[in-house]
């Protein structure tokens, strides 16, 4: 009966302060998702830790290895205590202690007998496959959950350095919460809020005495002195160019009122009105962004089979074209201003009205949209339509590169000449670390170790240095790329180890990623970050 976005009271109160992250639907969703953890990790169990604390609905761990000495030093849930026992067990314990309200299981069966099963993975939100995992279990896992459009997470560590990789074939981000984000005035076109050129209309800001002139709303402000000004100017359009602003905001502040000389008698509405100048009369559009998703054939060719995003996308797209005159619903939001509490709160209610007159024009769209594909009309609700409505300007959707086409395809051309740029020509690229973690995962691939996990120092370099061949020519990489020594040293040094810190770090990184996945809000990362302790640097990179 589609999404519900409204938590219980007794959560409310226990997650208070990522409520005002997220909002009630954020955390229902979170609530609502499994998550799927493939050896538990060091990194993977900080992912999972960072998880359970919000309060995810349910977690299962898949891990066949009992804990050992290194298990100990690496991973802050287990003690020598648990030596022997197997790991998923003993983790799986310790992070159901963390809340009470998560459900968590562990499994023992090895992944490959989990493959035969066709359905397992399905139950799934999101899958956080953490190292020591061989290739063909990652390209084989990875092929049934780009099928099932099942994002996969992959945080590891190898001693200082870290990544997180993201494999999302089609991910939809709802509530983007962008930075400096305007807010939906519409002073460009005031039809666009019923009530509003009305309501402004019967203030008579000369026949207003000091009190009432003060705290009228400096919306209420800028629209009077717009409609002075283009009188004065004989122009039917708002100031545009940074001249015209300047001459804007002189005549803004001859009209503010003032009993003195005093600077604490200057009027806060006008100054609000003076600073808003830049911003308010920006022409309502609609970004490129959306423009693409409006013309993407999975909005325009909607079936049984479309996701509720595209069928909400296609609802809007029709209400652009027909009550919305060329411009997405309303917001229905409005800052903080200066003003008596019955006029602001007119405002407010002029807004959220006219917010709730599209949400609804869209909602009938949509259930139009279900009929003619032969799905019950009530399966999308109007809380679900009103929250694509609100948030409608920064609708997007991502995809990364598939771990295929990572690992086996020499056509990414893009990965191929970021390599190229690296190596002996930029020491310091953080590519480098790529390329040696896959290095170190080729070498796993051929010798059942990590690099340096033994002890022969001398042979293992050798060794990274011929897996390095094979992982360039994997790339598409010509021969006479080099690595600095320094580097290959460095990685037989680490010995694959996961340094507690660092997993404590990247586990967080990870785990703010899934949540951005599975609440639909904020912009995951776009495809791989990097992290190198060695040098405090970082960089995400899309190939």
């Amino acid at each position: 009966m589609g999404l519900s976005i409204e938590t219980t009271a007794s959560n409310a109160a226990k997650y208070d302060r990522q409520l005002r992250l997220w909002g009630d639907a954020g955390q229902i969703r979170l609530e609502n998702c499994h998550i799927c953890l493939i050896n538990a990790s060091s990194p993977g169990v900080e992912t999972l830790k960072n998880l359970v604390l919000p309060g995810i609905g349910a977690f299962t761990i898949i891990d066949t290895a009992n804990v050992t000495n290194r298990d100990v030093g690496n991973n802050f849930f287990l003690g020598e205590t648990d030596i022997g026992k197997n790991r998923g067990e003993v983790c799986c314990k310790y992070l159901l202690d963390l809340n009470p309200d998560v459900r968590g299981l562990s499994i023992l069966e090895p992944l490959d007998q989990l493959f035969l099963k066709a359905d397992f993975f399905k139950k799934f939100t999101a899958v956080i496959i953490c190292y020591p995992t061989t290739e063909n279990q990652l390209l084989k896992l990875s092929e049934q959950l780009w099928t099932e459009n099942i994002p996969i997470i992959l945080p590891r560590v190898c001693g200082l350095w870290a990544s997180v990789r993201l494999v999302l074939r089609e991910h939809y981000v709802i509530e983007a919460h962008p930075e400096g984000q305007l807010f939906d005035l519409r002073l460009d076109n005031l039809t666009h809020v019923p009530g509003l050129k009305e309501f402004i209309d019967t203030v008579n800001l000369e026949a207003l005495n000091k009190e009432q002139h003060m705290h009228t709303p400096y919306l209420i402000v800028l629209v009077k002195y717009l409609e002075k000004w283009m009188s004065l100017k004989n122009s039917g359009s708002p100031p545009r160019t940074y001249k015209e602003r300047k001459e804007f905001q002189e005549l803004l502040r001859s009209g503010g009122r003032r009993s003195s000389s005093s600077m604490a008698d200057e009027e806060l509405n006008f100054e609000e009105a003076i600073k808003a100048v830049n911003t308010a009369f920006t022409p309502t559009s609609i970004s490129s962004s959306v423009q693409k998703l409006f013309e993407s054939p999975l909005c325009l060719n909607i079936s049984a089979e479309s996701s509720n995003f595209w069928i909400i996308v296609r609802a809007i797209k029709e209400y652009v074209s027909s009550e919305g005159n060329g411009c997405l619903p309303v917001q229905g939001v409005i800052p903080d201003m200066t003003s008596d509490s019955e006029r602001y709160i007119k405002l407010q209610t002029l807004y959220q009205d006219a917010a709730k007159q599209a949400a609804h024009a869209v909602f009938k769209n949509v259930q139009e949209i279900l009929r003619s594909v032969g799905r019950a009309p009530d399966c999308i609700s109007p809380a679900e339509v009103r929250l694509y409505c609100k948030n409608a300007s920064h609708l997007d959707v991502l995809s990364t590169c598939s771990l295929q086409d990572e690992l086996i395809s020499t056509r990414n051309t893009e990965m191929a000449r970021l390599v190229e740029t690296s190596g002996e020509l930029d020491p310091q690229s953080l590519i480098n670390v790529y390329i040696l973690m896959r290095t170190s995962d080729e070498f796993f691939s051929q010798f059942g170790y990590y690099p340096g996990d033994v002890d022969d120092y001398e042979g293992d370099v050798v060794n990274v240095r011929s897996c390095l061949s094979t992982v360039l020519s994997k790339i598409g990489v010509s021969s006479k790329f080099t690595l600095p020594n320094e580097l290959i040293d460095e990685l037989v040094r680490f010995g694959g180890g996961e340094v507690h810190s660092m997993s404590s770090f990247i586990g967080g990184v990870a785990a703010h990623e899934v949540i951005k996945l599975v609440t639909n809000q904020y912009v995951p990362l776009n495809d791989l970050f990097i992290y190198s302790a060695i040098t405090s640097s970082s960089e995400t990179i899309k190939f």
